[in-house]
């Protein structure tokens, strides 16, 4: 049987690994003119650091889940389990869109 802690890393190694994506895409994407940085904080950060915006996205997505997943862990709450969810899918929607950007599709 898997514990749910081997689930939410799981769960946090797949959040983690489609943001690295959605960094690199969109920091890829933005260098060839093709896309803007819908996000305003993001934007300032990659006019500010460049690709080191890449690693402080993924400092700031770590420990957001992170932290909603301990919470979730000891509160056993169906809401917060939702969220995390809402979120994984999130970022395989927007690694969908940054796919088909990339392949010119």
């Amino acid at each position: 049987m898997i514990s749910i802690h081997r689930i939410h890393q799981q769960v946090l190694a797949i959040i983690f690994s489609l943001s690295a994506f959605d960094g690199l895409a969109t920091y890829l994407e933005m260098q060839q003119g093709l896309v803007t940085e819908a996000n305003p904080v993001m934007a300032l950060l990659f006019n500010l650091t460049g690709p080191f915006a890449i690693l402080i996205k993924l400092l700031l997505t770590f420990a957001g889940v992170y932290f909603i997943m301990r919470v979730q862990e000891k509160s056993n709450s169906k809401l917060l389990a939702v969220l995390i969810v809402i979120t994984a899918l999130v970022y395989m929607g927007l690694g969908l869109f940054h796919l088909r950007i990339l392949t010119g599709g």
